[in-house]
C-alpha cells in the first residue's frame, strides 16, 4: 500500500510539472506569435490571461 501510494504521488507530481511546462511553452509561443504581428501590449495580456 505505502509503495502504491508513492507510485501514485510521484506520478502526480510528474503530471504536474509536464501541464505547468506546456502551458509555460504555449504562453511563450503565443507571445513570440503576437510581437510577429506586432499587436497592442495590452492584447497579449487579454489573450494570455483570458482563458485563466
Amino acid at each position: 500500500m505505502i509503495a502504491a501510494s508513492i507510485i501514485i504521488g510521484n506520478a502526480m507530481k510528474l503530471t504536474t510539472a509536464i501541464y505547468l511546462i506546456v502551458t509555460l511553452i504555449k504562453d511563450i509561443s503565443m507571445v513570440i506569435n503576437l510581437s510577429n504581428c506586432k499587436l497592442h501590449p495590452s492584447y497579449y495580456f487579454k489573450l494570455l490571461y483570458a482563458d485563466r
